[in-house]
């Protein structure tokens, strides 16, 4: 791979495909390519061969999703008893699933030590605690741990998990101590996990990271006399949403995690090395095909509201970020002018995106709005106005599958205590 080259991954889908989607599913209406997920987990598994990718399944947890990248060797990271039903539906073994979260309840630690998880990403000293009380009750012998460490890193990120007081994870400088001191049967201390950042776009960070964290795992397997099983490095790989963002720069990448893998080599061994991977996996493989109901200007603004927006796709407005959007099935070529993408709620913070270059586009007219495969239908406020629910489709060379169906708002009010 060239130097600074990126992942070629594009969400390559002809317009003719597109349209005649909208017409047999309807609209607001998400779509993913099987081709561009799978090939994004094979492309990192050629790159860094010494690692297991984990799919995070809070980035999309649509049980379809989960098994075709299962299939092509993705593993899942876990964070709740119901991302985990998922995972285990798709047909993960157990043995490559990982459950972590700062407050996992006696229920959900239940279900995992049932469930034989590869290890439970432990953050509190009454979560150890608990899982050591639960294995005793169930008469499971060994539940392995890994740490979640919050360190003294300060990463260039959107979303930065480290660094200061935090409810994740295990201070660094106090975590010898504190978990030294428990007296433990059935817990067995296998390594850690720090998961820094989301949406970090600089791969030399990821490679001082890794360093970081490698070192980190031996002397503390060292000072707390533990085997070193497993490194998991969190994730937190980002995508670009603007043209002023540069991708992820794999050469780089890829390059750095092999130099620190080869000068750590003799600790290594065969121990586990993980990375936890949403948003990269599956962002740019989706997207959200809505539909525009009025065509109207206000004070020199010109503004299309769709049937898209805030109940199906909440990102936007929540994250306060922008995603590529564009006309489809327009010739190319005409000269755009600049548009105020809306939703069709009652509320200004119903906005998919501001001055968004857009050919002249009339009522009927069906938008893409690219990157949407993470954090779109799992982060969105689906029953704000009672509106349906988006469909979920998966493209394939094939043809295309549904693989969540539209719920008609009739059947979401419906639903009531007797």
């Amino acid at each position: 791979m060239d130097e600074g080259a990126a992942l070629p991954r594009p969400f390559a889908v002809p317009d003719e495909r597109l349209l005649r989607l909208a017409e047999e599913y309807g609209t607001p209406v998400y779509a993913y390519s099987r081709e561009s997920m799978t090939r994004t987990v094979q492309a990192l598994q050629e790159g860094m061969p010494r690692v297991d990718f984990f799919y995070s399944l809070k980035a999309n947890p649509n049980v379809h999703i989960c098994r075709a990248l299962n299939r092509c060797g993705a593993k899942a990271e876990v964070s709740s008893a119901g991302e985990l039903t998922v995972a285990l539906e798709a047909g993960v073994d157990g043995r490559d699933i990982i459950f972590v979260g700062p407050a996992k309840t006696r229920e959900e630690l239940d279900l995992a030590i049932r469930s034989g998880v590869y290890a439970i990403v432990a953050e509190s000293v009454g979560e150890i605690l608990a899982i050591e009380d639960l294995a005793k009750h169930i008469g499971v012998e060994a539940v392995r741990l890994l740490l979640r460490i919050n360190t003294s890193e300060e990463p260039d990120a959107t979303e930065i998990m480290v660094g200061g007081p935090s409810r994740f994870g295990f201070d660094q400088e106090c975590v010898a101590a504190e978990v030294g001191e428990l007296d433990l049967d059935r817990c067995r201390l296998a390594g850690i996990q720090v998961y820094s950042a989301s949406q970090v776009l600089d791969a030399g960070w990821l490679v001082a990271h890794m360093e970081t964290v490698v070192s980190l795992a031996v002397d503390l397997s060292c000072e707390m006399g533990f085997d070193l099983e497993c490194v998991d490095f969190g994730g937190g790989y980002g995508v670009p949403y603007t043209e002023q963002e540069s991708p992820l720069d794999v050469a780089n990448l890829f390059d750095g995690a092999a130099a620190v893998f080869a000068k750590w080599s003799d600790k290594l061994g065969s121990v586990r090395l993980i990375v936890e991977l949403g948003r990269y996996l599956v962002a740019e493989s989706g997207v959200l095909l809505v539909r525009v109901l009025r065509v109207k200007e206000s004070r020199g603004k010109r503004f299309l509201i769709t049937d898209g927006g805030l109940p199906c796709f909440t990102r936007p407005a929540f994250m306060h970020t922008s995603h590529p959007i564009r006309a489809v099935g327009v010739r190319p070529g005409a000269v755009p002018n600049y548009f105020e993408v809306c939703g069709r709620t009652c509320t200004p913070l119903d906005l998919l995106g501001s001055d968004v270059p857009l050919p002249d586009v009339d009522e009927g007219d069906l938008l893409a709005v690219h990157k949407a495969g993470a954090y779109g239908f799992s982060m969105s406020m689906l029953n704000f106005m009672s509106f349906d629910w988006p469909a979920e489709v998966m493209l394939t060379a094939e043809g295309s599958q549904l693989i969540r169906p539209r719920q008609p708002y009739q059947s979401v009010i419906s639903v009531q205590l007797p």
